[in-house]
């Protein structure tokens, strides 16, 4: 979707993730498409023409926010917010098959990558990236990456989505409603419940009914469920 519809970037050329998130924003209705619905086809380097119609929506983005270079606070708007889109120094990736990589090439950025992930308990940590090389590349499509020492400079360059999460629709009336029926006007003793269907009207005034330890019962209280 973005190589081919994003007007903010280059395509297969290149460009910046906050471009990206405002094109977006901005010219696509906040509509992320799937990528069922519109696969990646770029790898070869040609750019297929843009054909908005027919897709399904994903995700709606509300906005973007650049994060702080700390892989700390990295680390917690993922575990909070979901995947990080980064900028790194792909140089390293070119020979990469497997493993945590600890000594990445780290002078320029030149690649666009998602992070989604990272794992405190093993040594050494490693954050867990998902490239575009396919799923031939790498850990089939993904790089684990030393966390905490900035490898390929993974925390010069970190931005994410702010999704739109709609708000739940309320929930259903209740079924069914309780009446309790007790001794006394405080209801503290004597108490029977039963329960009705939620379209029967509950009398204002309360049944006369026979308590299992002596006299009428006169007082009620209402619940639903």
């Amino acid at each position: 979707m973005l190589v081919s519809c994003d007007t903010e970037d280059l395509g297969c050329a290149g460009g910046l993730m906050d471009n990206a998130f405002k094109w977006i924003v901005s010219s696509n209705k906040h509509n992320v498409f799937t990528e069922q619905s519109y696969p990646y086809a770029s790898k070869g380097g040609n750019v297929p023409p843009c054909r908005m119609s027919g897709k399904v929506v994903g995700a709606k983005i509300r906005d973007h926010v650049d994060l702080p270079k700390d892989e700390n606070a990295i680390a917690e708007w993922l575990a909070k917010n979901g995947p990080v889109a980064i900028a790194v120094d792909a140089t390293s990736f070119q020979d990469y098959t497997g493993g945590v990589l600890t000594s990445c090439i780290s002078k320029q950025l030149d690649h666009g990558v998602l992070l989604v992930g990272y794992d405190d308990t093993s040594k050494p940590p490693y954050w867990i990236i998902k490239n575009s090389w396919s799923e031939k590349w790498g850990e089939e499509g993904y790089i684990r990456i030393e966390k905490g020492t900035n490898q390929c400079l993974m925390k010069n360059y970190a931005t994410s989505a702010v999704v739109h999460r709609p708000v739940p629709p309320p929930p259903p009336p209740a079924s069914t409603f309780t009446q309790e029926f007790c001794e006394g006007a405080e209801c503290q003793s004597g108490c029977t419940k039963a329960t009705f269907p939620r379209a029967s009207a509950c009398s204002s005034a309360a049944p006369v009914l026979s308590s299992p330890r002596a006299g009428p019962i006169t007082s009620h209280r209402s619940s639903t469920r």
